[in-house]
């Protein structure tokens, strides 16, 4: 799908590749970015908000 979980499993296959520093900084980036957005589940578990404020864990979310 898109966004940054799934930009980070393309970005580590290409790192792997191709060992660059731009893709390292991407590849921090997109967890930065994910680490950034979470929020606390019902359960206490970090997840992510969608646009209509459903918690999913998963890699591919509705927007």
């Amino acid at each position: 799908m898109s966004g940054a979980s799934g930009a980070i499993l393309e970005l580590l296959a290409l790192y792997d590749a191709n060992p660059d520093s731009d893709i390292l900084e991407r590849l921090l980036s997109c967890g930065h970015y994910l680490l950034s957005h979470r929020v606390t589940s019902k359960s206490g578990y970090g997840a992510w908000a969608t646009y209509q404020k459903r918690i999913l864990t998963g890699f591919s979310q509705p927007k």
